[in-house]
């Protein structure tokens, strides 16, 4: 199959529920990592239950123009609260966060992931009813292609964990913690917030400074992630 003739025949489109399933299965595998793809699936839709997270969510392809569900290439978007500062103060914007970026293997080499990319930033960029300044890709992969079409690496900071290290808790350690409650984890979020922005206003120079903020509901998503996770690998080991 010419890749050349087939770019331009490919329909863009956002995902419907129905086709969700499709764009899930794909990525499973190269994402599922020890889940199956059955649980790898469940985590994802009931992510999609998280209250906030349907209006913020969306699903984007590159399909074959006879075929709804021939999709080529996709990718989620996430769009999340951000802050941004030029030395003048700090003021509220938008951003979109672009993951799972899947091709499927028969048609990987040809450019499709880098057309369906650019689809997604032109779409953003002409939407009049969002205030978005920054988009950032979440992976590490084909660094060469993102940094064409305008991403630039950021380096992240790491933590390593040794499980080996580990050691329980003695007794008189273990009265001293204490569980959190979900309201209490969101007064710790918005404290976040508050200090993000203060960190912000002090930066200095010509350049725009720009942050994710870390809100109430990012982390009610990555604790509700975790113990989804958490669940499903118990039970993969009973």
């Amino acid at each position: 199959m010419p890749p050349g003739p087939l770019h331009d025949e490919l329909i863009f489109e956002r995902l419907d529920d129905v086709r969700l399933l499709r764009h899930y299965e794909n990525n499973a595998m190269a994402w599922a990592g020890p889940l199956s793809t059955t649980d790898f699936l469940d985590v994802h839709f009931r992510l999609s239950t998280i209250p906030g997270e349907a209006s913020a969510f969306e699903i984007w392809a590159l399909r074959k123009p006879d075929d709804p569900l021939g999709i080529i290439s996709s990718c989620a978007t996430h769009l999340r609260d951000a802050i941004a500062s030029r030395g003048k103060g700090v003021r509220m914007t938008g951003a979109v966060v672009i993951s799972e970026i899947f091709t499927d293997p028969e048609y990987r080499g040809r450019g499709f992931a880098k057309l369906l990319l650019k689809r997604v930033q032109d779409h953003f960029d002409e939407r009049d009813d969002l205030d978005i300044d920054f988009t950032v890709i979440y992976g590490n992969g084909s660094l060469n292609w993102y940094r064409e079409l305008g991403w630039k690496p950021v380096t992240a900071t790491q933590l390593t964990i040794n499980v080996e290290r580990f050691r329980a808790c003695a007794g008189s350690e273990c009265e001293k913690l204490e569980f959190l409650t979900f309201r209490e984890v969101c007064n710790i979020a918005n404290c976040d917030v508050n200090i993000s922005k203060l960190r912000l206003s002090k930066a200095q120079g010509p350049k725009t400074h720009v942050q994710l903020l870390p809100s109430a509901f990012l982390a009610r998503r990555h604790l509700y992630r975790s113990a989804l996770l958490a669940y499903k690998l118990r039970q993969s080991h009973i």
